[in-house]
């Protein structure tokens, strides 16, 4: 493919996905008013984002030099 069907094509793609985007905003709403109440909200949410919060606090912590749980560097 050459470079400029390829810069056409994004040209056009990029068009479409702002077209419209001036009067259209973001819809930004709490769990709740979606429809999730108990186990769903906290086994598809809560649990998913209690899991990426521990294992990037990990990921920090282990590359300032934090030791492991078993003593070892």
């Amino acid at each position: 493919m050459s470079v400029e069907l390829m810069s056409d094509r994004l040209a056009k793609t990029f068009h479409q996905v702002r077209k419209g985007t001036e009067t259209r905003r973001p819809l930004l709403s709490p769990p709740i008013v979606r429809g999730w109440f108990g186990a769903d909200y906290f086994f598809y949410l809560v649990i998913l984002e209690l899991y990426f919060h521990v294992a990037t606090a990990h990921n920090i912590l282990r590359h300032l030099g934090a030791p492991w749980a078993s003593g070892t560097t």
